[in-house]
């Protein structure tokens, strides 16, 4: 009988083991597919190399930590925060601030910082100083990502937008009148208009909608969100030394 006990003693043991046991060996990351300079595939939705300012920055640092890094494949934006919650993904390579996302992740410092601002087919600019001057207009914005907590929870009170999987999808309908204008990352909006050719009939409105911050997410579920705390210590310190300095001039931060 005292033996029985014992064994169902280990058994009870064993899963809390295991986990101490788990340690991060590989870093698996993953971004957005065509969000430029911070995170895109070569080849966009159809893969290639992954690459952007908060991998490199993330390999960079990850390398000083002695941890390889292992790029994901192509998915959907809400598919990657499901993987990362479960712990089915190791980080998430650039990301805005929410509180929600706070919650459920774990924060890096900031690594760049974006502008967002307001496109509208040329010829149709309007004055715009805050974001009351959306109301009555329709616009377009990527599905699933967010802008800050200001922004998002105005837009979802006044219904300001309709979300669209497809970047060029959102360019076309600007084009043919379908909304008056798009809401996009600077940068990134202005690489979409040069791939498309239309950067002379779309323009960006002089005054951005805000800057944000942008960070790469640990996930809480995964053995590799210990290493949380030396990644911070470790990119602040590169940062001081100069050593990440060729991959922001990269991309031109």
């Amino acid at each position: 009988m005292k033996q029985l006990r014992w064994i169902y003693c280990l058994l009870l043991l064993t899963p809390s083991i295991v986990n101490a046991a788990v340690k991060c060996e590989q870093f698996t990351i993953n971004g957005a597919q065509s969000w430029h300079p911070y995170s895109y595939f070569k080849n966009g939705n159809l893969g290639g190399p992954y690459m952007g300012l908060i991998a490199d920055v993330t390999r960079a640092v990850m390398s000083e930590l002695g941890v390889k890094v292992i790029a994901g494949k192509p998915r959907p934006w809400k598919r990657l925060l499901k993987d990362l919650e479960f712990g089915q993904l190791d980080g998430l390579s650039g990301a805005y601030f929410t509180e929600l996302r706070a919650k459920q992740f774990i924060y890096s410092p900031a690594i760049g910082n974006d502008k967002i601002s307001i496109f509208v087919k040329k010829g149709h600019e309007f004055n715009f100083q805050t974001l009351a001057d959306l109301l009555g207009k329709k616009g377009l914005r990527p599905a699933g990502g967010s802008y800050g907590e200001t922004f998002d929870k105005y837009a979802r009170e006044h219904l300001l937008f309709i979300e669209s999987n497809e970047d060029q999808r959102m360019a076309s309908m600007l084009m043919r009148g379908r909304a008056d204008y798009m809401v996009l990352a600077y940068h990134h909006g202005k690489k979409l208009l040069r791939q498309m050719g239309l950067e002379d009939k779309i323009v960006a409105l002089k005054n951005p909608v805000t800057s944000n911050n942008v960070y790469l997410l640990f996930s809480r579920s995964s053995p590799c969100a210990e290493l949380s705390d030396d990644f911070k210590e470790t990119f602040n310190k590169m940062m001081e030394n100069g050593k990440l300095d060729p991959i922001y001039q990269r991309y031109h931060q």
